[in-house]
């Protein structure tokens, strides 16, 4: 079974950032939310696995910090 969260992306109403990075083996999720709603904002790390937060906290942390200064 798959899940599809077009359905339910679509029912948010709040400022949102799609966080990703390419090395992540669901990374194409994060892409599909971005093409479903372009009105949101978007970074990407490159490379990384699936703990990219453990790999690379400093950019991690920026990216999420600069988004929620505004400075994205």
């Amino acid at each position: 079974m798959k899940y599809d969260h077009g359905a339910a992306i679509m029912k948010i109403q709040h400022p949102c950032l799609l966080f990703s990075n390419t090395g992540d083996s669901i990374h194409h999720i994060a892409e599909r939310a971005r093409e479903i709603r372009p009105d949101f904002d978007y970074v990407e790390i490159e490379g990384g696995t699936f703990d990219i937060i453990d790999e690379q906290p400093e950019a991690w942390t920026r990216m999420v910090v600069n988004w929620l200064k505004g400075t994205n």
